[in-house]
């Protein structure tokens, strides 16, 4: 089934906060004891963890941008979605990957932990 209204407005704004590279809003959607596991990388434990890795992806590039395509109501807690990310990279070139990702919610509604499936590689070539 489709996600709800509440979990789709929520990925609205996650990826408005950080499609706007604004660090601090992103932040405040993850738990405190969040974890994130990005690709193949190690597993990020906790909000510190996660904001150190995003001010480096951020740093990295030039831009981002989200374009979610669709996303399902797994369970009451988690959500899965697919989505295309559109990296603008320092030199000016747009490069676009296809990705998927899990997110578990909390009952205060914050991020829990998020799964992210994505082949950057074409970006940083």
């Amino acid at each position: 089934m489709l996600a709800t209204e509440k979990n789709q407005a929520w990925l609205r704004d996650y990826y408005r906060a950080i499609d706007a590279m604004d660090t601090e809003a992103y932040m405040a959607m993850f738990a405190e004891d969040a974890r994130m596991v990005f690709a193949n990388a190690d597993p990020l434990e906790g909000r510190d963890a996660i904001r150190e890795a995003l001010t480096g992806l951020l740093g990295s590039v030039d831009g981002i941008r989200h374009v979610l395509h669709t996303a399902w109501q797994v369970e009451d807690d988690l959500v899965a979605f697919e989505c295309d990310v559109i990296y603008t990279r320092k030199d000016g070139k747009e490069v676009t990957v296809r990705g998927g990702c899990f997110f578990v919610f909390g009952e205060d509604g914050l991020c829990r932990e998020q799964r992210i499936t994505v082949d950057t590689s074409p970006v940083f070539a």
